[in-house]
Order: structure tokens, then C-alpha cells, then sequence
């Protein structure tokens, strides 16, 4: 069986085997999502601004395929 987490942290690194995983940064999506609130409120971005997030697929043990 494969097995990934749509969250990262300690407990997906540290398994056994160490699970792959996505990992959102929801701490610095949160600040830029803020951020491009307060500009659009204020003026300072158009409307209809976009900015991308990064994400991180981190593949680990847990994905991958085991030899015979």
C-alpha cells in the first residue's frame, strides 16, 4: 500500500517508513492572503490581483515503489 498526507510535519518525516507529503505553508498563505487584502482594500492593488503560493511535494519512503 502507498500512502501520502495532504499535511506535513514531524510526525510524516519521523514514521516508519517517512510518508510523503504536500506541504501547504498555510502560515505564510495566511500572511500573503492578508497582505493582498489589506492592498486591495487600500487601493494599492487592483482589483482582480492574483499572487501565486508555492507548495512543496515532499516524496518520501512511503510512495515509493518497493523492489522485489
Amino acid at each position: 500500500m502507498l500512502l501520502a498526507s495532504c499535511v506535513d510535519g514531524a510526525g510524516t518525516r519521523l514514521a516508519d517508513p517517512p510518508i510523503t507529503a504536500i506541504d501547504l505553508r498555510p502560515k505564510e498563505a495566511g500572511a500573503s492572503c492578508a497582505e493582498l487584502l489589506f492592498e486591495l482594500l487600500s487601493g494599492a492593488a487592483p482589483v482582480g490581483t492574483e499572487r501565486v503560493h508555492p507548495i512543496e511535494l515532499a516524496v518520501r519512503a512511503s510512495t515509493r515503489p518497493r523492489s522485489s
